[in-house]
């Protein structure tokens, strides 16, 4: 069963109505969508002063009821874009248990996704490793060998202050 999931990611969820709902990680083009959902939803979690370690434990169900209570509108928002259904769908056409468990999917398979988390931390090292590229410092020597323009004047001007106030001081 584990070898069909890595196969095909998607899962299949039934609704008590019997609809048959496709629950598939979402596409790497609307991640920019769905991290902005997720990031409204936590902001919302955050500053509502909710415990987030309570709202995750399975026996604290009046603190997931003030989640939603707190953030049903982000939660339907992320919802609708990781399933594909318009909004009124989540409000008109399903249970309160079939949205809970149609969202405990999709945080297992987008949040939760080991692969997905390997393949981010991999990335991000790579990209860590590309940026750190040595920088040339101002005084370095230009494409051509010679220093730049800015830099031997601000050198020549610092030597003609240095200079008059020598003079000043001695004179």
């Amino acid at each position: 069963m584990e070898e069909l999931r890595k196969l095909l990611p998607g899962e299949k969820y039934f609704t008590v109505t019997g609809e048959e709902i496709s629950v598939n990680p979402i596409p790497f083009g609307k991640t920019i969508e769905y991290v902005d959902a997720l990031s409204a939803l936590i902001q919302k979690v955050v500053a509502s002063g909710l415990d987030i370690e309570k709202i995750f434990n399975k026996e604290s169900g009046i603190i997931v009821a003030s989640l939603f209570k707190v953030a049903f509108k982000e939660i339907i928002n992320l919802m609708s874009i990781v399933l594909e259904k318009p909004k009124e769908w989540f409000t008109e056409s399903i249970d309160f248990s079939d949205g809970c468990a149609l969202l405990e999917i999709i945080i297992r398979q987008n949040i939760d996704n080991d692969r997905a988390k390997k393949n981010l931390k991999s990335f991000m090292g790579r990209l860590r490793s590309l940026l750190q590229i040595p920088s040339r410092s101002s005084s370095a020597p230009g494409i051509d060998g010679q220093k730049s323009k800015d830099t031997q004047e601000n050198k020549s001007d610092s030597s003609q202050k240095v200079s008059s106030s020598s003079k000043t001081l001695k004179g």
